[in-house]
């Protein structure tokens, strides 16, 4: 069984090229998540599971006190070559692909690129 599946397919489009283009013009909000159920976490009034991607992503997701970046040190940290740049989860990509296309991270938590759908608003 496949970990990943194309949920907004449309049968109108003719090739994997559109289907990915299409994904990738609007910002992408998951329906479905992969629960990680080692950690109690309190998302306040609206109660989900943890995705394993949020787990010391630098952004707080639990409201008990952050736990899900708590002890985030005692991961194991990747050693990136000279020519890679490390992703804030730890990822190795290519240095080329830093800051190369707002619209396609290469980072699996999306850190290499400054999205057009980031709030950089002070709260």
């Amino acid at each position: 069984m496949c970990q990943y599946s194309i949920d907004d397919y449309d049968p109108l489009q003719s090739s994997l090229n559109e289907i990915i283009y299409q994904f990738y013009s609007h910002q992408y909000e998951p329906t479905t998540f992969t629960c990680y159920v080692h950690l109690q976490c309190d998302r306040g009034p609206t109660p989900s599971c943890l995705d394993w991607s949020e787990i010391c992503d630098g952004k707080i997701d639990c409201m008990n006190g952050g736990r899900d970046e708590e002890y985030c040190w005692q991961l194991e940290i990747n050693d990136c070559e000279n020519n890679e740049y490390r992703c804030n989860n730890g990822q190795c990509i290519p240095y080329e692909f830093f800051r190369d296309d707002s619209l396609v991270p290469d980072c699996l938590d999306g850190s290499d690129e400054v999205s057009i759908f980031d709030d950089k608003r002070a709260d």
